[in-house]
């Protein structure tokens, strides 16, 4: 859902009005809804909301997502593949011919706006409000805009059930559902302990929070599912669901891998987060309010665009979904040769002897410099790759208020120069010397192996010494040649600084482990299996061929099949080499999609520049 805030799969509504807004500087097409909590109008302004022209007023429409960036509105009875793809193609066109036709009049030839905007009008048998002039073309008056607000008021309260170890997650998401839910949050921070009169008191102010929300959605981690508190929060809810009267709804949003207790398994909306951003989050969330179908189902159900199904459960994971607390003990500053780096030493509880260690070295682990010790602390991902500690129990301190005082603090402590905080320290300089032996290594071994085998070959009776001498050595130079080219691709691809930029510590290590496993099998067994591919597929209809014009025009067959054999050989090297030039002159952007070699972390996609 990046890149479209506030619009949720499935959200609908009937259309009451339909306009044309002419702004100075673009022309903006707009339908007003009746019925969609979510909003009262939406804009078509040729970016990445559309609206299908054929809609029409007192259809039924649905907000149907595309992709992470797009999405279009359209009929509700039209939101199977070949409708979305049909109305994507419709809106294309719609915008072509009007927006585009409008911004080229305003700037070449402005005089004329007016007289378009009545041609404008005839044509489409829609009207058109010029807003500098607030002039209604098709009709009386403009729309009522003050009426149709785009934001409706918050309809209900949602309560979240969270463990106190998991509260910088719940912050954020209480944030979240505010701001781009649109709806009200409660959030607890009350713990209970101390006396029986506190746990009293704490229980009374949960149970009112409870009764007075519409939704109830338990953070279900390993810390919640353990916490007394969290259980008897879901007892409340699951009493309260009992009430078929009562508007309520309990949902089970699944942030770690966790097994679901079996007492709310069963008779409750499960969404497993599993690789979803916090957008799609809560757009599965308001699928389950509204008890309309959720975009995963959506794409399951009409089979659209598998893949992004299949991502998502496969290689998706909670990691961007973590979040911790405790009390701290003690945050560092300390600095060996160029490189500043913090310690923060915490523990779970006030009480507790066991002291946790945290560290970080760049921006992609940031911590709040005013943590004293005593303070209640915790920290969640800030971003997918950046796990942020700060204070936990003021609310009115910002993380990115945070996040700006970190970076004042580093370049306080550099004397008040912007360096790069992993000055002089690049962690793929032993992958780069490690990775370049394993490559070297391979093709010395490989190539004493091929020497002492290629030896022992019969000489064909139709070839000379000479010619078998070539055939063999031209063979085994462009062999070797692949080799190197096919491991140092692989070795720049895993040993780029946007490897390593999300892992720390023992990740860093399987992780240069397991990447220089994959550089050793790219060097040795990509080579074998081209060189075979290319022999099979070049030699089948070559040798059909030659086959046919021996008969006819007797020529040496063999030799013409090794030295095309060599030929086709060699344009592929001469690709692969060409690809791995682009490698190092494009950079990072060019590691997206290397369609000759597929990539074997997540690492580059995950943390590849935005442009």
């Amino acid at each position: 859902m990046s890149g479209i805030h506030g619009y949720y799969q499935g959200e609908a509504g009937t259309v009451k009005e339909i306009w044309w807004f002419a702004y100075e500087e673009r022309l903006v097409y707009v339908i007003f809804l009746e019925g969609n909590p979510h909003r009262r109008f939406v804009e078509d302004y040729g970016s990445d909301i559309g609206i299908e022209p054929s809609v029409k007023i007192e259809d039924k429409v649905i907000y149907v997502r595309m992709n992470p960036y797009a999405g279009i509105w359209i009929q509700e009875n039209r939101i199977k593949q070949e409708d979305i793809q049909s109305g994507e193609k419709a809106v294309i066109e719609w915008r072509r011919k009007y927006m585009d036709e409008y911004n080229q009049i305003v700037n070449d030839q402005p005089d004329r706006v007016m007289e378009w905007i009545e041609e404008l009008y005839e044509e489409t048998k829609i009207p058109v409000y010029h807003v500098d002039s607030n002039l209604a073309f098709g009709a009386q008056v403009g729309p009522d805009l003050e009426k149709n607000s785009e934001i409706p008021e918050p309809s209900f309260q949602v309560f979240i059930s969270f463990s106190s170890k998991n509260i910088m997650f719940a912050r954020y998401f209480k944030e979240m559902i505010e701001k781009e839910g649109r709806a009200k949050a409660w959030l607890d921070r009350a713990q209970g302990g101390g006396t029986k009169k506190h746990d009293k008191e704490t229980e009374k102010f949960l149970i009112k929070g409870v009764k007075g929300s519409k939704v109830f959605v338990l953070l279900l981690t390993k810390q919640s599912v353990a916490s007394s508190w969290v259980r008897k929060e879901i007892d409340w809810a699951i009493e309260i669901e009992r009430d078929k009267n009562k508007d309520f709804h309990l949902v089970l949003l699944k942030l770690d891998d966790v097994s679901i207790p079996e007492t709310i398994k069963k008779q409750n909306y499960v969404i497993d987060c599993k690789g979803l951003s916090i957008g799609e989050i809560l757009e599965e969330l308001y699928s389950a309010v509204y008890e309309r179908m959720g975009r995963l189902d959506w794409l399951k159900k009409y089979k659209i665009d598998k893949e992004d199904v299949k991502r998502k459960r496969k290689k998706g994971n909670y990691k961007h979904l973590l979040s911790d607390s405790g009390i701290a003990v003690e945050l560092q500053w300390k600095k060996k040769d160029d490189l500043i780096y913090w310690v923060l030493y915490y523990k779970d509880k006030k009480d507790s002897k066991v002291i946790k260690i945290v560290t970080g070295d760049d921006k992609k682990h940031v911590v709040d410099p005013e943590i004293h010790p005593g303070d209640k602390i915790g920290f969640y991902m800030f971003s997918p790759d950046t796990p942020l500690w700060m204070r936990s129990e003021d609310l009115e301190l910002s993380p990115n208020t945070v996040y700006s005082k970190y970076l004042e603090m580093f370049n306080t402590l550099n004397n008040g120069k912007k360096k790069s905080l992993r000055q002089n320290r690049y962690p793929g300089e032993v992958m780069w010397l490690v990775g370049m032996g394993i490559i070297l290594s391979s093709i010395l071994l490989l190539f004493n192996y091929l020497i002492s085998e290629v030896n022992k070959l019969e000489l064909p009776p139709e070839l000379t010494p000479d010619q078998l001498q070539l055939i063999q050595s031209a063979n085994l130079a462009l062999f070797f040649m692949s080799m190197f080219i096919y491991g140092f691709y692989s070795l720049k691809y895993h040993s780029h600084p946007l490897q390593f930029t999300a892992r720390i510590d023992n990740e860093m290590i399987v992780y240069k482990i397991k990447a220089l496993w994959v550089i050793t099998l790219d060097t040795l067994v990509k080579p074998i299996i081209f060189y075979f591919l290319i022999l099979i597929i070049y030699g089948i209809p070559v040798a059909i061929l030659l086959q046919v014009l021996q008969s006819f025009l007797k020529i040496d067959h063999l030799m013409a099949f090794a030295y095309g054999h060599i030929t086709i050989y060699l344009f592929w090297i001469i690709y692969i080499g060409w690809r791995l030039y682009k490698l190092f002159l494009e950079g990072p952007d060019y590691i997206r999609s290397p369609s000759f070699l597929a990539g074997y972390t997540e690492g580059v996609r995950r943390n590849r520049p935005k442009k």
